[in-house]
């Protein structure tokens, strides 16, 4: 899948971050097009690696009482995250919370919110991180070549999560999204 958007210009005193911010809104695809813009064109994405390509700093923590927070002050993005979860837990939480900066109105994002927006907001960056760490034409490669092997479905469920480095849970709703497993 390629797209021909203009790039976010490459020297601004605004912080990467926010360029790209500004020159996601509103593209469809937005996760592969950040990997496109990065020139990550194969599985795994490390989303701790966008961040820093981003300027995001990642902060571990102890004192959170959820799985991580995106705060958005002036110039400065920061992502926090339990750093006593899973690593594979960590690698969606970071991507999740990619997706509040990049995508979301300024703030912190972590913290229970009422209101449909921010259950809304909440799903939007789910299927960033979901978008991000497995892009629709990378899983449609790899489960097309697990679907070929003999092997049942929570094997190659795990071939393909080993692949992109997710948990069995994030891969099994991805590969559902994609119509690769039924619901």
């Amino acid at each position: 899948m390629t797209r021909s958007h203009a790039t976010p210009p490459a020297q601004s005193a605004e912080p990467r971050w926010r360029r790209v911010r500004q020159w996601l809104q509103g593209s469809e695809a937005w996760a592969e097009d950040l990997l496109q813009h990065l020139g990550l064109d194969h599985p795994p994405v490390d989303p701790f690696e966008v961040a820093r390509r981003l300027d995001i700093r990642i902060v571990p923590s102890l004192l959170l009482s959820n799985l991580g927070e995106a705060h958005i002050s002036g110039d400065e993005a920061v992502i926090r995250l339990h750093q006593d979860d899973a690593p594979l837990r960590q690698r969606f939480t970071v991507a999740h919370e990619l997706a509040h900066i990049l995508l979301h109105p300024a703030g912190t994002y972590g913290r229970p919110r009422p209101g449909a927006a921010a259950a809304s907001q909440e799903l939007e960056a789910n299927r960033f991180a979901a978008s991000l760490l497995m892009p629709a034409h990378w899983v449609d490669t790899v489960a097309s070549q697990a679907a070929r092997d003999d092997a049942p479905t929570p094997e190659r469920i795990q071939r393909v999560a080993s692949t992109f480095r997710t948990s069995p849970e994030a891969t099994t709703r991805r590969l559902r999204e994609l119509g690769w497993l039924r619901r």
